[in-house]
């Protein structure tokens, strides 16, 4: 056990005992979990959980990880003996966003093709009610949004003091079907000294909701890993942990952070970023057994000096965190950040089923930092991208440029932040572009707070039509009536009464 373990480290000389605290560390019987108030005689950790103790490398770090990760530079310590009779484990009360979750599925009753809804701009994680015992930094980043089949919606995101920092957990809220708020947050995954630093929610079509989580070695050391965990019962409960990616010796890393798409023929995909750096491209991968394993589609590094040039073909999507969808000929659409092509964001398009990307600037502004996409096909038939019309740092630096729509009344007008666009030609061309308001009743052409300035998008379309996206910070729904609406014609300021 931890405890064992613990004692066995302080007396290593005493006992003769070698190698406790060199840099290979040792996994422990232990389910991770936070130390319990007061003192504990023989304790064995939590009774259940998704994450094992390791502990070495220095006496009180502990660190973990799940029971199927594996590194070089985690072993073990073989034990003789049996454990002690009076071993107490600690049992932790489901959290709200796992408890008394409806198992009867929803009637799906399409929304109005001809009435306009929006409601958005709530934060999907109170920072106020977050409990004591969930960790959390003020801070929230690179979330993921999907559905279940009782109607609730998921949402997950990880939050820690910084990007580069060991200290990271991924957190869950759920929002039920009918209600307005979202649960109390709750801690989801956590692997201490490991960066866990995006996670992926998808609903896969037999209804199970499954759960992706990059995993890197002890200590940031050894690049990524992908884990898969599912839940068959709307996200009460989930299924332990395996590794469906290794983290192997490959020249880009697979970091699983964007959503997830099947295509027509059956097969999964997501896309992946290639490298840590702007101009490192995304590759896709694909799967045909569930998500329980994945191989790379694309020629990463196959035509390099054409990579991101107008009207050339190289092995792999230009810009990182790239959004991907299937065009209704089979061809695949992606729209990229960065590696922008005149002064454009970049769409890649693949007619080999994503080995060869051929790449053409978009219409779109490009985004960069703390900014990314989403490209989907609406249930409908046409296709929705969301993005932002500046760059985070334009704001400060007073380089806006906006974006350029035509008002109710036909009259140019500019706007600034989240927008949409539809097209209905597969992406040739676009049309109905607004903005996402954070506020419907607000100065919707303001410079100031009218819409977010940047944020990682994901999003999902329930069986009912309605269209559902979150930032990293802020949830937000409407359907197609309403992007096809015109944006209003007159500031409208929203008065106190």
């Amino acid at each position: 056990t931890e405890a064992e373990w613990e004692v066995a480290a302080g007396r290593a000389d005493a006992v003769q005992l070698e190698g406790m605290t060199n840099a290979i560390s040792e996994w422990c019987s232990d389910w991770w979990g936070p130390y319990p108030d007061g003192t504990c005689r023989n304790p064995g950790g939590m009774a259940s959980g998704s994450v094992r103790v390791i502990r070495g490398d220095s006496v009180t770090d502990r660190m973990g990880s799940i029971p199927a990760d594996r590194s070089a530079f985690v072993g073990f310590r073989v034990v003789q003996g049996a454990l002690p009779p009076d071993i107490s484990y600690r049992q932790k009360a489901p959290d709200a966003a796992f408890s008394d979750v409806r198992q009867s599925g929803k009637t799906w009753l399409p929304v109005s093709e001809n009435e306009p809804v929006f409601s958005g701009g709530t934060d999907f994680f109170r920072r106020d009610v977050i409990p004591s015992d969930v960790p959390y930094w003020d801070r929230h980043h690179v979330p993921s949004l999907t559905w279940c089949d009782n109607g609730d919606l998921l949402v997950t995101a990880f939050t820690a003091p910084n990007d580069g920092s060991s200290q990271i957990a991924v957190l869950l809220s759920r929002l039920r079907e009918g209600s307005r708020q979202w649960d109390v947050p709750a801690c989801f995954f956590i692997a201490p000294d490991h960066s866990v630093n995006s996670a992926v929610l998808w609903h896969a079509p037999d209804g199970a909701i499954h759960h992706y989580n990059s995993l890197s070695g002890p200590e940031f050391r050894g690049g990524f890993a992908v884990t898969k965990r599912m839940s068959f019962d709307n996200g009460a409960t989930w299924g332990p942990a395996t590794v469906v990616h290794d983290r192997g010796r490959v020249a880009f890393r697979v970091w699983a952070q964007i959503d997830l798409l099947q295509l027509n023929d059956g097969t999964w995909i997501f896309p992946s970023d290639a490298g840590g750096h702007n101009e490192d491209g995304t590759n896709l991968f694909e799967s045909d057994d569930r998500g329980d394993s994945w191989t790379l589609v694309n020629r990463y590094k196959w035509n390099a000096d054409q990579y991101a040039q107008d009207d050339a073909t190289a092995g792999w999507i230009a810009g990182i965190h790239a959004s991907v969808v299937e065009l209704n000929n089979g061809d695949l659409l992606a729209f990229g950040r960065d590696s922008n092509i005149n002064g454009f964001a970049p769409f890649s398009q693949s007619n080999d089923g994503g080995k060869t990307w051929t790449y053409r600037a978009s219409p779109f502004p490009p985004i960069r930092s703390g900014q990314r996409a989403i490209i989907k096909r609406l249930n409908e038939g046409p296709l929705l991208l969301v993005s932002y019309t500046d760059l985070t740092a334009s704001y400060a630096d007073g380089t806006l440029k906006g974006m350029e729509i035509v008002d109710r009344a036909g009259n140019p007008r500019t706007i600034y932040g989240m927008f949409s666009s539809l097209s209905f030609d597969d992406g040739q061309t676009w049309q109905h572009c607004r903005l996402i308001p954070i506020d419907p009743d607000g100065d919707l052409y303001s410079v100031g707070d009218s819409a977010e300035r940047g944020g990682y998008l994901s999003g999902v379309q329930t069986p009912d039509n309605m269209i559902h996206i979150v930032t990293s910070r802020r949830y937000y729904h409407f359907n197609l009536a309403w992007l096809k609406e015109p944006m209003p014609a007159k500031v409208n300021i929203k008065r106190e009464p």
